[in-house]
């Protein structure tokens, strides 16, 4: 074996790469941000309004890497998944346009060490361990955020402060205001005979507030595609890639007058698509399907006791998969099978702040379950339990935070020995407190997560003999606001350094399709890099520009004694990732230039010529015009063109990408 180091041809002409300099230090719209000791909501940052007349700066604060509403308008993005991939760290592995698999790695990690939380409640799989982020809408989203680590006041779900990062998506079901009313309706089109509807609206009317919205989409995603596989042209059209999904929820609250509130969630999707296989091994006739329901039931109760502010919460989730080959080369003939994850959970958790000192603590209980009709799986079912408690200490301008977690994992199935872990969790964090220009920061976490279902169980994919992932991650940054000029300019500057040490990290590739997988351990891996993020924003008279760049160097290598990969970059770990995005805004009329590029990596663990894929870079166009009407209607027309270039390009080997298309919006919202 040997490692392949790939020759240095530029990959795009002089055109597109005096474009894409002169874009390299353009935003990501990332904001510094603080998180609030509200259990629900983040604290509302003074953003840079994209329309208004005047910059609104806030220092920055111990980051979290942050979307904001209009931001995420603008990006105008298919999905969570698209939109997570422009925070710092974090690549989003995409395998295919709309209705493809995307799932997150953050740091080297992959997927499912990272919880997705939506308005507080943690959204678990336990038969893929991961949420596919291609099924949930953008649509509502009002902030994004990447937290490595909970603010010592944090009362989000106890299983998601023992992940590695949380990906924290905060709707506009969030927080419903006395006497707010506002009702918005979409609709779209675009290439591959792509439509969308969009409804929402919510009300607050004295003590009780409700909202709900429903979304229909549906695509043929047929596209033509130009790849090169090694030496191999190959060209044709990506078929049994279509895609209609459904999308409902609704919210109900009561506020009662000691500060104390309440609220039950529904929500439900239903996604029916083509399972399109890998081009390589490209079959005219593939006729995979995949049909999957969601249903999800999330309440709390959120109370105030002193200094002491408490939360207590529960969910039930049943998701179920179908999956159909009607030309599967078994005795049958077919296979068809549908596999019902169960998820319950219940949680308590408590923070309080007197002076210079605070504390939290909680648990959780929470229980998973999947029969299936296939005979391969078994019934497994798996208890996760979770104690967590931290102290936080501030001492002058200087933050001390530590943080306990105890997790204990019993997991069973049938004619399979009994599988049980207890772990220890410690966090550690020391920082400059906020509100200054320059501040720093360094902590270290430890975590632990169990194989999936499907990584241990499943016929076709599963590995008994998986070891669980354990993660000593560490970093240190800072922070800084060199330039603040009258309220008409600054500048912010952000760095970190990590180093993760992973024992047993899970590695999943795919094989025919999104449905069968390959999983080993590699027994060790070190992860390390920085990443590096700045920003721009000048006014000029009525004009409003906003420049925003952020770049991620890092290195996943197994460092397993005696192996043969020894020192290799891990399959799908890219070893450069950079985000450029400019913002001009004038009057009610905004233009966005996004960039996004991702380095070569290698589609296996061996790193030699035969698995290497080529390095990418995409830009999409936004034009949006927004204009306020008389009693408080507005109305905005916008229209994306994606991957300009026309580029083609797999993230993952012969899982072919769009090439150009386009999106045309219209809205009409009303307040």
């Amino acid at each position: 074996w040997y490692v392949y180091q790939p020759d240095c041809n530029p990959i795009m002409n002089w055109t597109k790469y005096i474009f894409l300099m002169g874009s390299v230090l353009l935003p990501v719209f990332l904001q510094a941000q603080e998180e609030d000791t509200n259990r629900l909501q983040v604290n509302q940052l003074k953003e840079v309004m994209i329309w208004g007349p005047q910059i609104q700066v806030i220092y920055p604060q111990i980051i979290n890497a942050y979307l904001g509403k209009k931001q995420i308008e603008l990006l105008n993005p298919d999905d969570i998944g698209e939109l997570a991939g422009k925070l710092p760290g974090t690549s989003t592995r995409s395998y295919g346009g709309l209705g493809g698999l995307k799932s997150i790695s953050v740091r080297g990690l992959g997927g499912q060490h990272s919880a997705i939380v939506l308005d507080g409640f943690n959204l678990t799989n336990a038969q893929s361990g991961q949420i596919n982020l291609g099924q949930i809408q953008s649509d509502g989203i009002e902030q994004v955020l990447l937290i490595h680590i909970p603010a010592s006041s944090s009362l989000t779900q106890v299983s998601a402060q023992f992940a590695g990062s949380q990906l924290e998506l905060n709707s506009f079901l969030d927080e419903i205001r006395n006497n707010e009313r506002q009702v918005k309706a979409t609709i779209r089109y675009g290439s591959f005979k792509r439509k969308e509807v969009y409804v929402s609206g919510k009300l607050g009317k004295e003590r009780w507030n409700c909202g709900g919205f429903g979304k229909f989409r549906q695509a043929d995603g047929d596209y033509n595609f130009n790849y090169l596989n090694g030496n191999q042209q190959v060209n044709g059209i990506r078929q049994n890639n279509d895609y209609l999904d459904f999308n409902i929820g609704g919210k109900m609250g009561y506020n009662f007058k000691n500060d104390s509130r309440w609220q039950l969630q529904y929500r439900a999707t239903r996604v029916d698509q083509g399972l399109a296989g890998a081009v390589i091994l490209y079959n005219e006739t593939a006729d995979e399907r995949m049909v999957t329901d969601d249903h999800r039931v999330l309440t709390d109760y959120y109370f105030t006791r002193g200094f002491n502010k408490a939360r207590v919460y529960g969910s039930f989730g049943i998701n179920r998969l179908n999956y159909n080959d009607p030309t599967y080369l078994n005795s049958q003939g077919f296979l068809d099978e549908t596999y019902t994850n169960n998820s319950a959970n219940l949680g308590y958790i408590e923070a309080s702040n007197s002076g210079n000192w605070s504390y939290k603590w909680g648990f959780e209980q929470a229980i998973d379950w999947m029969p299936s009709s296939g005979t391969n799986l078994g019934t497994p079912f798996r208890s996760s339990s979770y104690l967590i408690t931290g102290l936080t200490k501030e001492l002058r301008d200087i933050v001390f935070e530590s943080q306990l977690g105890l997790q204990y994992v019993y997991d069973e199935n049938a004619n399979t020995e009994v599988n049980s872990h207890l772990q220890l969790t410690p966090t550690i964090r020391v920082r400059r407190s906020s509100q200054k220009r320059f501040q720093w920061l360094g902590w270290y976490k430890r975590t632990f997560r169990m194989p999936s279902f499907n990584e241990l169980y499943f016929g076709s994919v599963g590995n008994q003999d998986l070891q669980p992932e354990i993660a000593h991650q560490s970093n240190i940054g800072y922070r800084w606001l060199p330039l603040k000029w009258g309220g008409k300019m600054y500048i912010t500057i952000g760095q970190d350094a990590f180093f993760n040490a992973v024992q047993n990290k899970i590695v999943a590739i795919p094989t025919k399709n999104l449905f069968i997988w390959s999983m080993q351990n590699v027994e060790n891996a070190r992860v390390y890099g920085t990443n590096v993020n700045a920003s721009f924003t000048k006014q000029i008279k009525k004009f409003l520009f906003t420049l925003n760049a952020n770049y991620t160097w890092q290195r996943v290598l197994d460092v397993t004694q005696n192996s043969i990969t020894y020192g290799h970059q891990i399959a799908y770990a890219p070893e450069h990732l950079a985000n450029a995005d400019l913002v001009t805004a004038y009057k009610d009329f905004s233009f966005v230039i996004a960039n996004n590029f991702v380095s070569g990596r290698y589609a296996l663990n061996q790193n030699v010529k035969g698995n290497y894929l080529d390095p990418y870079w995409t830009t999409d166009l936004s034009l949006k015009y927004q204009h306020e009407l008389k009693n408080k209607h507005a109305i905005s027309a916008q229209i994306n063109v994606k991957n300009i270039w026309n580029t083609s390009y797999a993230f993952i080997r012969s899982y072919i990408m769009p090439g150009r298309h386009f999106l045309i919006s219209l809205s009409y919202e009303i307040h």
